[in-house]
């Protein structure tokens, strides 16, 4: 049995020594296993097929296709699966695949696969929408050639599903206004294949039609801001993602025109520059990717009506008033007015007329807002629309004042006091005299008329201003009163009687005189006092006499010019009957007969006198004599007497007693004579009482009673009237011891010290009409404050009579009142008439001392009964002698608050300054205004501002406010009286309105006193900037002012005319510096425009919008339209240039915008600028792509760029230079060239005059493949570059190929095939080589032997040997058939191993030597070695079995290895 070869493997069965003869040995192949095979579609002109060689590796694959005559490849080495067929393949069509595993010759059993090529796709993939809910789609045949059963779409990522028709297929049930994907491929079955084949998948992305657009609501715009009566708000259901079209016609017409556009994220459109009070009708259409939907239904409003225009007002009575307007700018349509103001609750009143009087419930001289508001019947425009009222127009207007009252209250011989009822209703009243106006205008009432003439008649009347409107009052006629006679004196004429002289008055008019003496003392004290003195110790000097009392009055009328000139003597009159010894008092006066006018148009004749001049007349009488007590000081009384001397004897001496209070004898002065007289009894106490008692030591004396009337009182002291007065005469004489003298106790006199000054005087407590003062009076414990009765003189507790203590008060040096000496002492002058004045205030002590008569009457009272005082006098501390300084102390008044007219804009900055005007003005008054801010105008104020100003004029400025932010304003006076005192008023804020602005009110009514609120100006915004953004967007972006400012008004005008007008509002209402970007895009190109920006704030309470004085206003041009980029076959020139073209659509009303500037960006660098619409761009590298766009410039404003072009530079040739590389085989060589010297490429065209013309390459390396083995093959082969440049906007790629190419020649040579060696070991121990030389040529063989054949003889009968060294020989054929050479290897020994390897060389033509692989052999003869107990046949036998088992293990592997293969 001959051993089995494996591959070059060997296996040698051990030779039984000593028992059997030699083997002879072959080498034997069983049937190789077969191969696997599996297709895969690869393409639409590949299949790869996968043979899975899990084999040893010396078996080679065969591959068969059914529909080629011949093998597909043969020879297949392991390594090479899969195999790739791209072999004459057709798209789509099924191939049947054989693969046959092969070793030693020997060919395994058919394994085979079927497999479709991949069919071409669809071509011109296409769709269009059919409806809101359907998209069609529809596709060509493929380009190629192509087997195709069907086709299949697909939508988004929902599975394919077979067409519905050849070519077209309707998607259904889709959402309106959505875009999709949709998908298309070809589709084979391939039967053969058990699963069908698809080509790549075309998409498109199509939309459906948007939905039908829904207008929720059209509506008058309802916001307060300019215009806006022309304007309506359409409100649409906007869709993510969509524009629409917004169309507009007139309610009754039917024809719709576009009018804008909007986008998805703005649903309300602002129709502009409409007629107020006019329908107007609205569709929309939704549109999507340039797609409409359907439109709306339409839906109509109306505009609301014009708010009538330059209201006014007439007042025609105090009662009513007129309002008129005129109709509303714009030539808006109206149906009637309303009118009403805001003290009437009813209905407005309703009109077509132009005007309207009310006349019905207004009061004269009253404020009223006037409201007038435009109504409008929208059904009458054609559209269905509720009734539509403007805002209401206001004006302020008010009635005429009623009219004013005019009285004459007093007069003096320069003045006459007028007064006027209710005179604090009117703003201002002017006094007209005898018809001409009297300056200055009054400022407070009553008002005394100065500069006239005495014992004029005047006539009167005055107009009064209320609101800026006048009413007069009746005129009345007044006199002043005549000057008074001068000089009256009088001469006695004997003791009955006396006569009277006077002079006229120095100048005025008069009607005669009136002359008065007095008699009776109860008519005298019920006069007017004749006589005041302030610095005298008694207020009134009365004159008395005690016969009987007579009452002389006359009336003298002057004859014609008597008595009024100079030169004419003076009147004088006698009066006689009077009896012997009195003192007569005479007044005199001038009286003038006057007809006075009163308001009601009474007359009265009235008569006016001057003020009465007096004078004392003396009648002769017999002397008297009495003891007087003269209050001096405080610690001082005067005694004298009053007498003629020629009454008192020489020699009369007289004792004066002195007691005090509590009817104690303190000190007797005796032996005084007349001489010593007047005596000053000193060292008394103050504000005590004390009275004297005089007896006289007369001799001979006259004991008749008519000598005793001579000694009496003539006059006494008082400040109080006494009802009646008597004479108490002394009693009789009494005669002293020796009797020689008689004693006469003449009546007592009583006097008091005067009370010390109060101490420590000061001034508090300013108002405007009042001030207080306080002060520290003395201990007058000592002091009763009762008056007690008298019995005999002596009251029950023995104290003579009661003095009482006062303080007196004065103002100007007249009494005003009397407090209680407590100490402090305070009082309070109120009622005071003049504000801010000074008053000096006086403080004395009074003294009130009884008089004697209080205790010297016959009545005789009981112990405990009350007396009044009869009468007494009072003793001011500042008459003493020893003090003479009246106390006292500047009070001052506050200066009045002077109402705020007005609160207006400040001088010079409105945004931070508030002016204060005032209705008058104080002389040397500093008035001071405050403004207050909270952010609800009711808690404390925050910030605040103060500023003062001097009198010089009549308003105030308050700065350093905050802008656009409402102030509570408040004023008040400020007198700087010397550098040491400043009075202050109070804070009085006055109600008035303020511009149009109103303060707080309370039903409707303004409140008095309440804060006036008034706002300044909002500020301009800062760093505004206006600019062009493109060629429809305006923008300008600003920073907010610090202040308060919560809108803005934006007005965007072009050529003067306003084209968009916006109220913006901010919130929060406080906003730090901020920028703020606003844009408007209903421009034109290339037009200028002016956009201008004024801020407004809302002030708050009651007040109305604020805006700012100016406005920030800048001045940009709208950049041109983009440049349309132009496709052109020419655009990429040669390897270095581009040419590029765009068109340009001005779309402008300005002549300048059609040539712009156009500027060239090459990838986003700009590389040309000028007025042409195209380009050649040189300098460029070779093979690349490019983008470019173009921008438009017009006036400094670039345009939106065009759409984005991509160019490409053609490709450059390969470099020069080719190399053959090292991956040659028996089959196949590849060769390899440079890359273009610059630039890119995406693959070459490789013509080799051959099989190869235009081949596409993507490397810069050729393979040759299914070569035949050890061959030499020449080429001459010509490079192209090509570039595929997806230019933007072209489908499919532009192809650019190299306009120069790279040519070259070469040989190039296959490497042999590797021979297959087996032999024989023949018994002689020659060795049968057999080299097996399957395809291809060779030159020679190269051997490699070991050493141990190193020595042995190698003979062949087909060539000879070369030995090049021991263990190397070459052999070369000289047989023509060298497919199966033979070599014999002789003597060879057993028990050695020897080795040989074998390979073929090809000698090139280039000089190059290709050699195989190399096969290898062992050759080894071993000697048998005997097994014990194993004979030959049983060795035999398990050899065999042996061999069969490991046929079966490989089998079995084979198997499980190849159904894993299937099975993955």
């Amino acid at each position: 049995m001959l051993p089995a070869v494996f591959g070059n493997h060997s296996m040698t069965y051990l030779e039984y020594v000593e028992l059997c003869s030699s083997f002879a040995t072959a080498s034997v192949y069983t049937r190789p296993l077969p191969a696997s095979c599996i297709a895969f579609t690869r393409g639409v002109a590949e299949v790869q097929i996968d043979y899975f060689p899990f084999f040893p590796t010396n078996h080679t694959f065969t591959l068969r296709r059914s529909d080629l005559g011949d093998n597909l490849a043969t020879g297949l080495a392991h390594g090479e699966s899969p195999y790739t067929d791209t072999r004459n393949i057709f798209p789509g069509r099924e191939y049947t695949y054989t693969v046959l595993s092969v070793i030693g010759g020997y060919e395994s059993e058919d394994a085979t696969c079927t497999q479709c090529a991949q069919p071409a796709p669809p071509n011109s993939f296409d769709g269009a929408f059919d409806s809101d809910t359907e998209v069609s789609v529809s596709w060509d045949e493929p380009t190629l050639d192509s087997e195709i059963d069907s086709y299949e779409v697909a939508i988004e990522d929902d599975a394919f599903v077979p067409a519905s028709g050849s070519f077209i297929h309707t998607f259904s049930g889709l959402s309106p206004s959505t875009c999709y994907t949709f998908y298309v491929r070809s589709k084979v079955d391939c039967a053969g294949a058990g699963s069908p084949v698809y080509s790549d998948s075309r998409l498109i992305k199509r939309c459906t039609r948007p939905a039908k657009c829904v207008l929720s609501s059209v509506e008058p715009v309802d916001i307060s801001f300019d215009i806006y009566q022309r304007k309506l708000h359409v409100t649409l259901e906007p869709v993510f993602n969509h524009s629409y079209r917004i169309l507009r016609a007139s309610a009754a017409g039917l024809l719709f025109d576009e009018i804008a556009t909007l986008d998805a994220e703005n649903g309300v459109y602002l129709d502009r520059n409409l007629l107020s009070g006019t329908g107007y009708c609205y569709k929309c259409v939704a549109v999507l990717n340039q797609i409409d939907g359907e439109a709306s239904d339409r839906d109509c409003a109306c505009t609301l009506p014009g708010t009538p225009a330059d209201l006014q007002f007439n007042a025609l009575s105090d009662q009513s008033i007129e309002v008129t307007w005129t109709t509303p700018n714009n030539d808006g349509r109206y149906t009637s007015f309303e009118v009403t103001h805001d003290l009437d609750s009813s209905a407005p009143a309703s009109t077509a007329a132009l005007s309207y009087e009310w006349s019905s419930g207004l009061e004269a001289g009253s404020s009223y807002m006037f409201y007038v508001r435009t109504y409008l019947d929208c059904t009458a425009t054609g559209a269905a629309s509720n009734d539509l009222f403007s805002d209401w127009a206001k004006v302020q207007a008010y009635t005429a004042p009623s009219e004013p009252v005019l009285m004459a209250i007093d007069s003096t011989t320069s003045t006459v006091l007028l007064d006027v009822e209710n005179a604090e209703y009117y703003d201002e009243i002017r006094v007209f005299l005898n018809g001409l106006e009297r300056t200055p205008i009054p400022h407070y009432w009553p008002h005394t008329v100065e500069n006239l003439a005495a014992g004029t008649s005047y006539e009167f009347y005055v107009v009064a201003y209320k609101n800026g409107l006048t009413n007069r009052s009746s005129e009345i006629t007044y006199c002043t009163t005549p000057n008074a006679p001068t000089n009256l004196r009088s001469s006695t004429r004997h003791f009955y009687g006396f006569e009277l002289f006077w002079d006229p008055p120095i100048s005025g008019a008069f009607s005669g005189y009136s002359i008065w003496t007095d008699a009776d003392q109860t008519q005298w004290f019920n006069v007017t006092p004749i006589l005041s003195a302030p610095n005298a110790k008694n207020e009134n000097i009365k004159l008395y006499n005690f016969d009987v009392s007579k009452d002389f009055s006359f009336t003298f009328t002057p004859a014609a010019g008597a008595g009024n000139a100079p030169g004419i003597a003076p009147p004088f009159i006698q009066v006689s009957g009077i009896e012997s010894g009195g003192r007569y008092l005479v007044k005199a006066h001038t009286y003038k007969v006057c007809s006075v006018v009163e308001a009601d148009g009474t007359t009265t004749d009235r008569l006016f006198f001057s003020h009465d001049v007096l004078s004392e007349a003396v009648v002769g009488a017999h002397p008297v004599v009495s003891l007087q007590a003269e209050s001096v000081s405080q610690t001082e009384i005067q005694l004298y007497f009053d007498m003629l001397a020629t009454q008192v004897e020489q020699g009369t001496t007289f004792t004066i007693y002195r007691y005090n209070g509590h009817n104690q004898l303190e000190q007797s002065f005796t032996g005084v004579t007349l001489a010593q007289l007047p005596l000053r009894d000193t060292g008394l106490d103050p504000a005590s009482f004390y009275y004297y008692t005089v007896a006289a030591q007369v001799y001979d004396v006259e004991t008749d009673a008519e000598s005793r009337t001579d000694l009496v009182d003539d006059y006494m002291n008082s400040s109080q009237s006494m009802s009646t007065f008597e004479i108490y005469f002394p009693p009789e004489p009494q005669v002293s011891a020796d009797n020689s003298i008689q004693f006469y106790y003449f009546k007592q006199r009583s006097a008091c010290t005067y009370p010390p000054n109060p101490s420590s005087m000061t001034s508090t407590d300013v108002d405007y009409d009042s001030f207080s003062i306080t002060w520290t009076v003395d201990d007058y414990s000592h002091v009763s404050a009762e008056c007690f009765p008298w019995n005999g003189g002596v009251d029950i507790n023995g104290n003579v009579g009661c003095i009482q203590v006062e303080q007196r008060v004065y103002l100007e040096g007249e009494y005003v009142d009397t407090v209680a000496g407590t100490d402090p002492a305070a009082y309070t002058f109120d009622n005071l008439p003049n504000p801010r004045s000074a008053y000096w205030a006086q403080v004395a002590t009074a003294l009130i001392c009884p008089d004697d008569n209080a205790y010297l009457d016959d009545v005789d009272y009981t112990a405990g009964s009350t007396a009044p005082y009869n009468d007494s006098y009072t003793l001011l501390s500042f008459n003493s002698a020893a003090t003479d300084v009246f106390l006292g102390i500047t009070g001052y008044t506050k200066p009045s608050n002077i109402p705020i007219v007005n609160v207006t804009m400040g001088l010079n900055d409105p945004t931070t300054e508030l002016r204060v005007d005032y209705g008058q003005q104080d002389r040397g008054v500093v008035h001071e205004a405050v403004a207050s801010w909270s952010e609800s105008l009711l808690t404390s104020p925050f910030p605040t501002a103060q500023v003062s100003r001097t009198d010089t004029t009549p308003y105030l400025v308050i700065t350093g406010l905050k802008s656009g932010q409402p102030y509570s304003v408040s004023a008040r006076s400020r007198w700087v009286v010397d550098d040491s005192l400043t009075i202050f008023g109070n804070y009085a804020p006055e109600a008035v309105v303020v511009g149009d602005y109103e303060p707080l009110t309370a039903n409707g009514q303004t409140v008095a006193g309440e804060p006036i609120y008034a706002c300044t100006y909002p500020a301009d915004v800062a760093n505004a900037t206006v600019y062009g953004i493109d060629n429809q967007t305006a923008g300008v972006t600003f920073d907010i002012p610090d202040g308060l400012m919560d809108s803005y008004n934006v007005t965007v005008s072009v050529d003067g005319s306003v084209v968009h007008q916006v109220m913006e509002t901010i919130f929060p209402y406080f906003t730090p510096l901020e920028t703020i970007t606003w844009t408007y895009s209903e421009l034109v190109p290339c037009v200028q425009f002016t956009i201008s920006v004024v801020t407004s704030s809302s002030c708050g309470v009651n007040l109305e919008r604020q805006w700012a004085l100016t406005s920030v206003t800048g001045t940009a041009y709208t950049s041109p339209n983009e440049p349309t980029i132009l496709l052109d076959s020419t655009s990429s020139v040669d390897a270095d240039s581009v040419y590029v073209a765009w068109a340009y659509n001005p779309d402008s009303m300005n002549d300048l915008c059609t040539r712009p500037m156009f500027t060239v960006y090459r990838d986003d660098v700009p590389v040309s600028t000028s007025t042409a619409t195209e380009l050649t761009d040189s300098g460029l590298t070779a093979g690349t792509v490019y983008t470019y766009h173009v921008t438009s410039t017009f006036e400094g404003q670039t345009g939106p760029p065009s759409d984005d072009l991509q160019l490409c530079t053609y490709p450059i040739a390969p470099h020069s230079g080719m190399f053959l590389n090292s991956s040659v085989t028996r089959t196949s060589f590849a060769i390899e060239w440079q890359e273009p010297s610059e630039g890119g490429r995406t693959g070459f065209f490789l013509n080799d005059g051959q099989e190869n013309t235009n081949t596409r390459l993507l490397a810069s390396n050729f393979s040759y493949v299914d070569l035949a083995a050890g061959s030499e093959y020449s080429y001459t082969i010509t490079l192209q570059s090509y570039l595929s440049c997806d230019v933007t906007g072209q489908f499919p790629e532009v192809e650019l190929t190299s306009s120069d190419s790279h040519s070259f020649s070469f040989t190039a040579c296959t490497a042999p095939v590797a021979p297959r060696l087996s032999g024989v070991l023949e018994d002689s121990m020659d060795y049968l080589l057999e080299v097996h030389i399957s395809e291809g040529g060779f030159d020679h063989l190269t051997f490699d032997l070991n050493e141990a054949l190193s020595g042995i003889s190698v003979t062949s009968a087909d060539g000879s040997f070369t030995r090049v060294s021991s263990t190397q020989l070459t052999f070369e054929a000289s047989v023509s058939d060298t497919s199966l050479l033979q070599f014999n290897f002789a003597g060879l020994s057993k028990d050695t191993k020897y080795e040989l390897s074998v390979h073929s060389n090809f000698d090139c033509s280039l000089g190059l030597g290709m050699t195989s692989e190399a096969s290898t052999l062992t050759i080894q003869k071993s000697s048998p070695t005997r097994v014990a107990g194993l004979s030959p046949a049983k060795f035999a036998m398990i050899m065999a079995a042996v061999a069969v088992a490991l046929l079966l293990m490989a089998s079995v592997a084979v198997i499980a290895l190849l159904k894993l293969k299937f099975s993955s």
